[in-house]
């Protein structure tokens, strides 16, 4: 799978690209989700990749004050996470 950018403040580094599946011989295999690898492909019979993850951190001192939502959140004391693996809304009030 694909690596994704950092960034702090309004700045965001873009995503990687998802890795590429290795051909399956006699099957066209979906790409595993939440990898952003790639589907498989079997002569001209091709999948899917796998779907993306999202993940925000920021400084849980740089949020004071503010209330901010949105995915699965987590901390380690002095680093905030947002996780998402599906779609989802990142809001900041």
């Amino acid at each position: 799978g694909g690596g994704g950018g950092g960034g702090l403040g309004l700045n965001f580094g873009a995503g990687g690209k998802g890795g590429g599946a290795s051909r399956i011989a006699g099957a066209s295999v979906a790409g595993a989700p939440n990898t952003g690898g790639g589907g498989a492909a079997d002569g001209d019979a091709s999948n899917v990749g796998g779907s993306g993850v999202v993940i925000i951190a920021y400084p849980i001192a740089a949020a004071a004050g503010l209330t901010v939502t949105g995915g699965t959140i987590s901390d380690d004391g002095t680093t905030r996470y947002h996780l998402f693996t599906s779609s989802g809304t990142f809001s900041i009030s």
